[in-house]
């Protein structure tokens, strides 16, 4: 919460900031829900691991949803990675990892890599009116 204190002449007011930053925290909190409620259809599945790893962040951080799985990484950039011997990795910047080029194959429907991309795609006009309604006191 701030209080800011303004004064002009013989004017002075003080304007209290805490119902904002309320506000504020909401929209974001609805906005990450909404961010992997949407993405979770095309995050890739196997057995279900990396969609329920998701690591939301706090309050006003500035920080992102995060995906936390050793291999969220691989599986989102989508391109198949190898060590020197042609062995397939999980894991970007292992050393000596090498950059085939080569597309990651999905095998179930709708999903793949990006999946951020494609649900702010999808959904981006939906996050921003939710957003401005919720951060403007509407519910």
């Amino acid at each position: 919460m701030a209080i800011f204190k303004v004064k002009a002449g013989r004017v002075s007011a003080e304007v209290n900031t805490a119902r904002f930053e309320s506000q504020y925290k909401k929209a974001q909190q609805k906005l990450n829900m909404l961010v992997v409620a949407d993405s979770t259809p095309h995050v890739p599945i196997k057995q279900g691991q990396l969609r329920s790893q998701v690591r939301y962040p706090e309050g006003l951080s500035g920080e992102i949803i995060e995906w936390y799985a050793p291999y969220a990484h691989y599986q989102y950039s989508g391109e198949v990675l190898t060590d020197e011997k042609g062995r397939t990795y999980v894991e970007a910047g292992t050393p000596k990892t090498v950059h085939t080029g080569r597309a990651l194959n999905y095998h179930e429907p709708d999903t793949g890599d990006h999946w951020f991309e494609r649900a702010k795609q999808e959904n981006g006009k939906k996050w921003i009116d939710t957003v401005k309604r919720i951060a403007g006191g509407g519910k």
